[in-house]
């Protein structure tokens, strides 16, 4: 049994075989990590701007990984760090375009 959670909060348990069905419909894994993220602290803030001063090429793999659970990007199911990346870049580049509006 695994503990998933969506946007709104509800927590549900179930068996470990049902995760991507429920994955796809909103619900994503709990875990401590998370709740960590979402009450990022100034500290950890600033630890994003100055990881977003240097190239994504540049990052770790826990840069990464923490970068995407800080900022709620799915980045399951990626087969290396540099998909990751990509999808972290298509996520920036969008944040970009959105500012222009």
């Amino acid at each position: 049994m695994i503990e998933l959670v969506n946007q709104s909060g509800e927590v549900i348990k179930v068996p470990s075989g049902a995760r991507k069905f429920y994955e796809n419909r909103g619900f994503k894994p709990a875990s401590i990590v998370d709740a960590v993220v979402a009450q990022a602290s100034a500290e950890e803030q600033d630890q994003i701007e100055k990881l977003l001063e240097k190239p994504i090429g540049q990052w770790k793999k826990d840069e990464v990984i923490a970068f995407a659970n800080a900022k709620e990007i799915d980045i399951t199911g990626t087969k290396s760090i540099n998909e990751a990346k990509a999808i972290i870049k298509e996520f920036l580049e969008s944040e970009d375009a959105e500012d222009w509006d």
